[in-house]
């Protein structure tokens, strides 16, 4: 595992998690511009602390699958290590992208809101 005082010179993606966007859709011009500066790859199945121990950053963008123990205490331990962690989910969160990353979350005092925004349903005077 990389120490704290090692250099951390990658960004992952993840695509571990059937996530709705990733370097080769839908973040294409920003994998451009990262790599300018970063490494960037992806991470396709393995959660693991270990895995992702090179990264600075691991990227999570719209997860549609549940995280096992496993992978959460992977997670965790990467997160303990120094490393940085960024989930995007869009609007009814976990019950519309059927993941159950709060679980995660709730440990740090972060959960992602499992509601959209409010449409009018009649019209102003």
């Amino acid at each position: 595992m990389t120490s704290l005082n090692a250099p951390r010179n990658t960004i992952l993606f993840s695509t571990a998690k059937k996530e709705l966007f990733s370097p080769s859709s839908g973040l294409k011009q920003l994998q451009r511009r990262l790599r300018a500066t970063w490494k960037v790859g992806t991470v396709k199945d393995n959660l693991s602390a270990a895995a992702l121990s090179e990264a600075a950053l691991v990227v999570f963008a719209g997860p549609r699958e549940k995280f096992s123990a496993a992978e959460f205490s992977g997670l965790k331990e990467y997160m303990e290590d120094g490393g940085s962690l960024l989930f995007m989910l869009g609007e009814w969160g976990e019950s519309r992208f059927d993941t159950n990353i709060n679980f995660l979350l709730e440990e740090f005092g972060v959960v992602i809101n499992n509601v959209g925004r409010q449409v009018p349903t009649t019209h102003p005077a």
